[in-house]
């Protein structure tokens, strides 16, 4: 158990609490965080389908995320934004645990185990997402890790339970889970492989037919993925360049423990252990594609695919201390990035240069909160990484980010550091004058770090 407790260390000391940290900083945008602490705020069983001001959209006309009405009620014991962040860190930490499960009933060796629990918690696809918190698509690593995990140990009763958890967790699933079906009856597992499609199939009517009935037309993601959008995205270099990079954190660590590449086009997939994560990879590579969209937790599930062709090739993966020490560079040299940025907080350096940790900065922004929420504001229009902080607030929307124009409250930051995305400087100084310009507007609280402006004319605005 030495490898995985340092790995959950490691984890906990350059990922969890610096990620903590910096939302305490208020360093993450509205986009993710915002839009689904919102929903966490907002969302149960008498509101399924709330509307989210941070997005202009009701949930499940955006994504179709059911998980949230099962993690929602925690929001009783911690505040949304902070219970997204930890649900993702926690998701991360229990698919890490599934190879140590194969490990412990001897589906595969020590080594290959602890190589596919290092990919898990360290890939850049995984670090990616959980450094741009948070969205239930990195949420879905422990189911996806953990029906992976039952299928390669022939338990497909949990494996069909943890396939709903995933399906509830985003609305791409049911097309994983249909063509996993498929794959298992090629395999002739044929009780398993007709209730993965039926099931499959039975959500993604749900998804794609009856809720556009029931809430209306679903047209951010779906609309991008079905009318495959991403196709003509792709032949932008820069969005080649993002492919590439995906392809190399798939399919680099599992070649560096294998003897000879020709293992992957040798016959193979005689092995259903084979053709499962490969195939997933290669599926989940499809969606990316039609999405045309590769940041943060759109990437993340093929961190698990990596994982778990590492596994498919035990024993024909060998641990010589060369391979051993080739891919823990490798591991390494792809993770870098994110465990420098993570570093930052131990360092005394700022996450990121708009959200500077300093006392005086982080008071004032905390105290402006403080006033919104006590007075109970509504109609907030806020900076973007002031956001997830508000979602309390009937109202709340970012700056530049919404099509909203009637706002009693206008909160920014005033530092030239501030994050003004996804306007550019200027126009975002454009609306702060108007604001200031404007008639019966008032000043809440106007100093060194915050603008914080009332109006009772909301209509101006």
């Amino acid at each position: 158990m030495v490898i995985p407790v340092l790995g959950w260390f490691l984890f906990l000391l350059l990922i969890w609490v610096p990620v903590e940290k910096a939302l305490g900083a208020y360093c993450f945008n509205n986009y993710d965080l915002g839009i689904y602490a919102q929903a966490l705020q907002l969302i149960s069983w008498q509101q399924i389908n709330p509307f989210l001001s941070t997005r202009d959209v009701n949930i499940f006309n955006d994504h179709f995320d059911p998980i949230l009405l099962f993690i929602a009620p925690l929001r009783s014991y911690v505040s949304p934004e902070l219970l997204a962040v930890r649900i993702e860190m926690i998701s991360i930490i229990i698919a890490s645990i599934a190879p140590l499960w194969l490990k412990g009933k001897s589906y595969v060796d020590k080594n290959s185990a602890h190589c596919a629990f290092g990919v898990i918690l360290f890939s850049p696809m995984t670090l990616n997402a959980v450094l741009y918190p948070s969205h239930p698509g990195t949420w879905s690593l422990a189911p996806l890790a953990w029906m992976m995990a039952f299928i390669f140990s022939g338990k497909y009763f949990p494996a069909g339970v943890s396939l709903l958890v995933l399906m509830s967790c985003k609305e791409e699933y049911p097309i994983l889970g249909a063509f996993i079906g498929m794959i298992l009856l090629f395999y002739r597992k044929k009780p398993a492989g007709i209730t993965f499609l039926f099931m499959s199939i039975l959500w993604g009517i749900g998804v794609f037919a009856v809720r556009p009935l029931v809430w209306g037309r679903s047209d951010f993601y779906t609309s991008a993925v079905l009318g495959a959008s991403g196709l003509t995205m792709s032949s932008i270099a820069e969005a080649s360049i993002e492919l590439g990079k995906i392809l190399l954190w798939v399919f680099i660590p599992s070649l560096c423990l294998n003897s000879k590449v020709s293992k992957y086009v040798k016959w193979r997939f005689v092995d259903l252990n084979f053709a499962l994560p490969f195939m997933t990879a290669i599926i989940l590579l499809a969606i990316r594609m039609l999405g045309g969209y590769w940041g943060n937790h759109r990437a993340a599930p093929l961190a698990i695919a990596a994982a778990f062709m590492i596994l498919s090739l035990w024993p024909e993966n060998i641990f010589t201390l060369k391979r051993m020490l080739v891919f823990c560079f490798t591991l390494l040299i792809f993770a870098f990035p994110s465990l420098e940025l993570g570093s930052r907080y131990w360092r005394g350096k700022p996450f990121k240069k708009h959200c500077s940790p300093s006392i005086a900065r982080v008071q004032a922004i905390s105290e402006a909160i403080e006033i919104l929420k006590n007075g109970k504001a509504t109609r907030v229009l806020a900076q973007g990484n002031l956001v997830p902080h508000l979602v309390s607030l009937a109202g709340i929307a970012q700056v530049g980010a919404t099509k909203g124009t009637e706002f009693r409250y206008f909160f920014v930051e005033k530092s030239i550091f501030r994050s003004t995305w996804p306007l550019s400087a200027a126009d975002f100084q454009k609306i702060e004058f108007k604001w200031r310009i404007g008639p019966n507007v008032k000043v809440v609280r106007d100093d060194e770090h915050v603008l914080l402006l009332e109006s009772s004319d909301s209509g101006a605005f």
